[in-house]
């Protein structure tokens, strides 16, 4: 078996209701095969940021998961608190978090305001916010935000886009994904969980589904939301990793009065081989294994990598970035 099949059993949840309750070797796992957060996220952040006056005293890194946007924000705020619905994970984020005297931890879902009204000048979701009821979750951000704070948050996509061999790699890749999505929401009982099926709708536009607070009533103004590497596709072209007749997708919510910002960014890929895009559909939490591996468009992608490009390739995500300033 390839190295990532092994690591299966690790992403069993803890808690059928929060997908991302895993323990710390799935976590060491889904740090080594995810995409990194790039310095050029931070500086679009920091950027708006110091724009509205924002300050880099305190931040508060929402669904935290293992820690990983939890670190950096440390290296650029004075003070930043920690939250996650999921015990494992707050304890993996205590244990690997340093020094403690900087981090504040809380164990409760991102909707829940916790922290004293305008006490944050940041307010991060990481790959976290899809999981969320929306409207509360921005409710509980505004709350704890100071004036000039600002709330940021990405998702990148669940599938890839090969820039060498686009659209043959990419659609390949969907094509297996969605016969073993097929599978595995119709076999794992875990994932009939709502809050499971109802994240996908959510984010197969990026956020340009989600409905924002206007700016005229709302606690926000400013809002910006950035598309990076579409490559001149629609937004649900590009997220989108399930089919619709299962999995319909929501209605883009993009007002005209939000700023709208299309870029490419490379820095956004890496070079990749079969043994890490396995590892990485595995850190979906999706049980991934031989039968997925066996379909013949697997067989072809492995195929197409391994003769054709001499086993490693550049593979780039569709990301979506949101950010608003508390007013």
């Amino acid at each position: 078996m390839a190295e990532a099949e092994n690591k299966n059993p690790s992403f069993e949840v803890e808690d059928l209701t929060i997908p991302f309750s895993i323990g710390q070797d799935a976590w060491a796992s889904y740090k080594e095969h995810r995409p990194e957060y790039p310095q050029s996220m931070f500086d679009l952040w920091f950027d708006y940021h110091r724009k509205h006056g924002g300050k880099f005293d305190a931040a508060h890194d929402v669904g935290a998961g293992g820690g990983i946007l939890s670190a950096t924000l440390a290296r650029h705020f004075a003070r930043v608190a920690v939250s996650d619905p999921g015990s494992s994970n707050l304890a993996l984020v205590r244990s690997v978090l340093h020094p403690a005297s900087q981090f504040t931890f809380h164990l409760g879902p991102g909707e829940e305001p916790w922290l004293p009204p305008s006490s944050v000048d940041l307010v991060a979701c990481g790959e976290s916010l899809h999981w969320m009821d929306t409207e509360l979750a921005l409710a509980a951000a505004a709350a704890s935000l100071k004036p000039g704070g600002t709330f940021a948050a990405v998702f990148y996509g669940l599938g890839m886009y090969f820039p060498q061999d686009h659209p043959r790699l990419t659609h390949l890749m969907r094509d297996a994904q969605l016969d073993a999505y097929r599978r595995f929401f119709a076999d794992s009982p875990g994932l009939q969980h709502e809050r499971v099926r109802s994240a996908p709708r959510r984010c197969m536009r990026g956020f340009n589904s989600l409905a924002l607070p206007d700016e005229a009533t709302g606690a926000f103004r400013d809002w910006t939301r950035v598309n990076i590497n579409l490559h001149g596709r629609e937004d649900i072209d590009a997220f989108r990793a399930l089919p619709e007749e299962e999995f319909p997708v929501e209605e883009g919510r993009v007002k005209d009065s939000e700023k709208v910002i299309n870029v490419e960014d490379e820095t956004w890929g890496r070079e990749v081989d079969v043994d890490w895009v396995k590892g990485f559909l595995v850190s979906l939490t999706m049980p991934y294994d031989q039968r997925c591996w066996d379909l013949p468009s697997w067989v072809e992608f492995e195929r197409i990598i391994n003769q054709e490009f001499g086993g490693r390739v550049k593979a780039e995500w569709p990301v979506s970035v949101l950010l608003g300033s508390k007013k």
